[in-house]
């Protein structure tokens, strides 16, 4: 199979461009687990904005959004994804969770809310030095 990017994906977020059929079903599965497990309501808030980054021979790779999701989920949940991932990929693959390269962001998207946050911290420095 070649390596392709997709702009969207039913896999979640912005796609899961390149992977092999077989890991983007088993992300389906995974998705479909612990939404069934942890409910309509938790998993619409917290693991609907991942995806799947890559799936290797020793890792699965999660992406979230933000820093902030990124360490909520593994705090929270980081139980329940890895046992979804040892039924839905292979039982010797660890499960990490990260985030974007903050210079990644695709042509044309928005800023997110760490990137607003950055602007006002930093806005807020130069008032507070011209004083």
């Amino acid at each position: 199979m070649s390596r392709q990017s997709a702009s969207s994906s039913p896999f979640g977020g912005s796609g899961i461009g390149g992977l092999r059929a077989e890991d983007a079903a088993a992300w389906e599965r995974m998705r479909a687990g612990l939404r069934r497990e942890l409910g309509k309501d938790v998993f619409d808030s917290w693991l609907s904005r991942l995806t799947l980054a890559d799936a290797t021979p020793t890792d699965v790779r999660l992406r979230a959004p933000t820093r902030f999701i990124a360490g909520w989920v593994e705090e929270t949940y980081g139980d329940a994804l890895r046992s979804h991932a040892a039924r839905c990929f292979d039982p010797s693959r660890r499960v990490v969770v990260e985030t974007r390269d903050p210079d990644e962001r695709p042509a044309g998207a928005a800023p997110d809310a760490a990137d607003r946050d950055r602007a006002v911290v930093a806005a807020a420095r130069r008032c507070a030095h011209a004083s």
